[in-house]
């Protein structure tokens, strides 16, 4: 009957220089990545008010402070889930409802796979081990904290990118 958990993780992008990509492109970018989970927030808030209790994750990306050539449109995106996550966590927190944004680096998905080999190396070699993580290993952060009642992260943006934020060395 009622709505524990809310993941927000639509997203695309398209690299493509600003002057060169049309309308329709940087309309899909910002309806996925942005007004998708807009919408589908709004949707499940009424349940989760009335049950007093839900988390609710965005999947944002390191594009918020450090984007690339090529993904402007994305990285606004991205900037303004963030703010509506902080935003949503300011509304209803004290209705019960955390809200949690995940900034993430790479991780292994086909969208990453259509990125330029030469940007795959560079980004690489920005992370820890030097390994793109896979889904699998988001998916398993996203669990814990699907089944935590711990309430220390709420309103907050954590950043999962294995050190590349860091830069390159």
């Amino acid at each position: 009957d009622g709505i524990d958990v809310l993941v927000n993780n639509a997203g695309i992008a398209e690299p493509t220089l600003l002057v060169r990509q049309s309308v329709a492109s940087i309309r899909a970018t910002v309806e996925t990545n942005l007004l998708g989970a807009i919408y589908v927030t709004q949707a499940v808030l009424q349940t989760m008010v009335r049950q007093r209790s839900g988390l609710i994750l965005f999947h944002s990306s390191v594009a918020v402070t450090q984007p690339q050539s090529g993904l402007a449109a994305y990285a606004a995106a991205k900037g303004g889930l963030e703010t509506f996550a902080l935003s949503v966590g300011r509304e209803y927190r004290r209705r019960g409802i955390r809200t949690l944004c995940l900034r993430l680096g790479p991780v292994q998905t086909a969208m990453y796979a259509a990125s330029p080999e030469a940007d795959q190396i560079s980004n690489g070699d920005r992370l820890m081990d030097k390994q793109v993580p896979p889904p699998a290993v988001i998916a398993r952060f996203f669990e814990q904290l699907m089944r935590s009642e711990d309430r220390l992260l709420t309103g907050s943006t954590v950043v999962l990118d294995c050190g590349y934020s860091l830069g390159s060395e």
